[in-house]
C-alpha cells in the first residue's frame, strides 16, 4: 500500500465516523486530527500520511474512483459516490448576462506583488498534481518583459519512439481580476515555450461555486480562455481570508489546499512549441543545463 492509499483508506474511514457525530462542517486538519487519535483502527503507520496529507487529500478529491469529496458549494468533506455523477457543462449553452455586478473588486495595491506571493506555493502545489513537478519562478528575471511565468512546471513524457521528452506548463497569478484583460496576456504571452498556459486568479465566496452569479465576468473570461487557449484558475477563498489577502495585513494569512479551493473554469490545452523556443526557455531562464537538472526540477515533486 503506497501513501496516497494509505491516505485514501484514511480520509473514507474517519469521513465516515465524523459523519456519524454532531459535526457536519469537516475540514482536512479536522480529519487529519481524528486519524491520528484513532491510530489503532488502521492496518498500517497513519504518521507516515502526515508529510503529504494536504496534496494527497486534494488529488483524492478530485480522483473519481475515491468517495471523498467537497460537499457542492462549500468547503467542507464529505463521502460521496461520485461514480454515480455525470457533470456536462458547455460555453455555448450559455448566455451572456449584460447586468451581472462585477462584485468588489479592489484597485491594485502598492504591495501587491507580496500579496499574490501567498497564492504562489498554492498553486505549485495544485500544478505538481496534475503530474506536474513544479516550483515558484516569480522572482527570475531572466526573460524579457513577461517572460517570468509566476509558477513554472515540468511533466517528463515519453513519445512514441520510447525517448523522453518534457511537457511545459505555466500559471500567472492573480489576487483579483483588477485589470484581468491586460492582466491576462502575460499567461498568453508564456505560450511561446509553454505547453500549456494558466491564468489565475482569486475570489472571496463563502460558497465556492462555478457560476457567472460567484464568478465576476464569467462568460467573458472562458470566452478569452477558448480563444486564445489558455486555461483559466479560480482561486476559491473564504470571504475573511479574501479580505485579508487584498486589503488587510497578510503576516498572520496560512492558506492551504485544505482551506482553499482551486477550480479550472476553461482547461489549457496542449499546443506544440518548437523545440528551439522550448530549449531557449529551459537553459536561459530556468538555468537547466542538463537532463539531470531538469529531471530534478520542482519544489513541487509529482506525487
Amino acid at each position: 500500500m503506497d501513501i496516497y492509499e494509505m491516505v485514501v483508506k484514511a480520509a473514507e474511514k474517519g469521513l465516515e465516523a465524523l459523519g456519524k457525530t454532531k459535526n457536519k462542517n469537516i475540514k482536512g486538519n479536522q480529519l487529519l486530527e481524528w486519524i491520528l487519535n484513532n491510530k489503532d483502527q488502521f492496518d498500517f503507520n497513519v504518521e507516515l500520511i502526515k508529510v503529504s496529507w494536504g496534496a494527497y487529500l486534494t488529488r483524492a478529491i478530485l480522483d473519481p474512483e475515491t468517495k471523498i469529496a467537497r460537499e457542492p458549494g462549500k468547503y467542507s468533506l464529505i463521502l460521496d459516490n461520485k461514480k454515480s455523477e455525470i457533470v456536462q457543462e458547455s460555453l455555448t449553452d450559455e448566455e451572456s448576462n449584460p447586468t451581472a455586478k462585477p462584485g468588489n473588486i479592489e484597485q491594485q495595491s502598492p504591495d501587491r506583488q507580496k500579496r499574490e506571493e501567498i497564492l504562489y506555493n498554492l498553486l505549485a502545489e495544485w500544478l505538481s498534481l496534475q503530474k506536474y513537478n513544479a516550483e515558484v519562478r516569480a522572482d527570475s528575471r531572466k526573460g524579457c518583459k513577461w517572460g517570468n511565468p509566476d509558477i513554472v512546471g515540468i511533466m517528463l513524457v515519453d513519445d512514441p519512439l520510447g525517448r523522453q521528452q518534457i511537457e511545459i506548463g505555466t500559471i500567472e497569478a492573480k489576487i483579483s481580476l483588477a485589470d484581468w484583460r491586460k492582466e491576462f496576456f502575460e499567461a498568453v504571452s508564456h505560450k511561446r515555450f509553454s505547453n500549456r498556459s494558466y491564468f489565475a486568479f482569486a475570489i472571496g465566496a463563502n460558497r465556492p461555486i462555478i457560476d457567472k452569479n460567484t464568478i465576476p465576468y464569467y462568460e467573458e473570461l472562458r470566452k478569452y480562455g477558448e480563444k486564445y487557449n489558455v486555461g483559466i484558475l479560480v482561486v476559491f477563498l473564504d470571504v475573511i481570508n479574501y479580505n485579508k489577502l487584498t486589503k488587510e495585513n497578510i503576516s498572520g494569512l496560512n492558506l492551504t489546499l485544505d482551506n482553499v479551493v482551486i477550480n479550472e473554469i476553461w482547461p489549457a490545452i496542449y499546443e506544440y512549441v518548437s523545440p528551439n523556443d522550448m530549449y531557449c526557455f529551459v537553459k536561459d531562464i530556468l538555468e537547466l543545463d542538463s537532463s539531470t537538472e531538469v529531471n530534478s526540477f520542482g519544489t513541487y515533486r509529482n506525487k
